[in-house]
């Protein structure tokens, strides 16, 4: 029914986005099971985040900042795009990482702030994925299930999302750190009088 109607789809996978914010599932049992317990009558479990529409919207609506998830995501996503741009603009200079700046080399021959930069493409290739695999495990929830429990089987998403908002933010700090040292490091530099 989903595929026949896109914008009920887009709507049900920006409410299974919006549900990654309640990994954290209530009704769910947080002690193993034990011999003795008794199971508990099959549709009675379901809390707020289950099958019923309205208390699936009343859930939806109660949280807080529900643009979040997306916003991490496209964080995460554009972190990837930027640092594939990035390594495309270097593809012609493979070897430009280990160039030395002015004739310095570091302890390993590679350029100094050269470890740096390694953390900061990486870290936005792994925030790029885990977004991507978000996204791809929304999507594939509520295609498979609808709004059926969908908070319990986005409870993945929810966690890459953190990685990948914990990746971007590291990206952002390392670059932000490099290049804050780098203008120190020319301020220190005596200018050369031709």
């Amino acid at each position: 029914m989903l595929l026949t109607h896109p914008a009920a789809a887009v709507g049900a996978f920006g409410r299974g986005l919006t549900a990654t914010l309640g990994a954290d599932l209530s009704y769910l049992p947080s002690a193993p099971v034990a011999a003795a317990s008794v199971p508990p009558v099959l549709g009675t479990t379901v809390g707020p985040q289950g099958a019923d529409r309205g208390q699936l919207l009343a859930w939806l609506h109660g949280l807080a900042l529900p643009w979040l998830p997306a916003a991490v995501a496209a964080a995460g996503l554009l972190a990837g795009v930027l640092t594939a741009a990035r390594a495309g603009r270097r593809a012609g200079h493979p070897a430009a990482a280990l160039v030395p700046r002015n004739g310095q080399q570091g302890a390993t021959g590679a350029a100094p702030g050269a470890a740096p930069a390694v953390v900061g493409r990486a870290a936005g290739r792994v925030a790029a994925l885990a977004a991507a695999s978000a996204l791809g495990l929304v999507a594939a929830a509520v295609l498979g299930d609808g709004y059926f429990e969908i908070a319990k089987h986005v409870w993945l998403a929810a966690y890459l999302l953190v990685v990948s908002g914990s990746a971007t933010l590291l990206g952002v700090v390392v670059i932000a750190a490099r290049r804050t040292f780098a203008l120190i490091e020319t301020r220190k530099r005596p200018s050369r009088v031709a």
